[in-house]
């Protein structure tokens, strides 16, 4: 481990300095990252208006659908459609309201 720290903690300092390029570096490097994790990407290329952000959303949903553990249709809609928002407004309060039925670490909802 060098004196930067491990990779976990580079990506973690990526995410909060929001620098996309630096996100998927670090991203790369930490291999996989969790599902909440995975959102918080999405939400950082989101902010950056990045043009990476509908291809990591895409994959995000996916992972939602299979990891997140969705039960209903409408739990899937609710995370489209967040999604296609931005993360803003109602649709992400419905995507929320899924996220903590489903059990999903909370802290990952920025």
């Amino acid at each position: 481990m060098s004196s930067k720290g491990s990779p976990h903690a580079r990506f973690r300092r990526a995410l909060a300095s929001g620098d996309p390029l630096l996100i998927r570096t670090a991203a790369a490097e930490v291999g996989h990252i969790d599902l909440g994790d995975a959102l918080a990407v999405c939400r950082a290329l989101h902010a950056a208006d990045d043009p990476a952000y509908e291809r990591a959303a895409v994959r995000f949903l996916a992972r939602f659908c299979l990891e997140g553990g969705p039960d209903r249709l409408s739990d899937v809609d609710a995370a489209l459609r967040a999604l296609a928002a931005g993360g803003r407004g109602e649709r992400a309060a419905d995507f929320r309201r899924v996220w903590r039925r489903l059990g999903l670490p909370v802290d990952a909802l920025g």
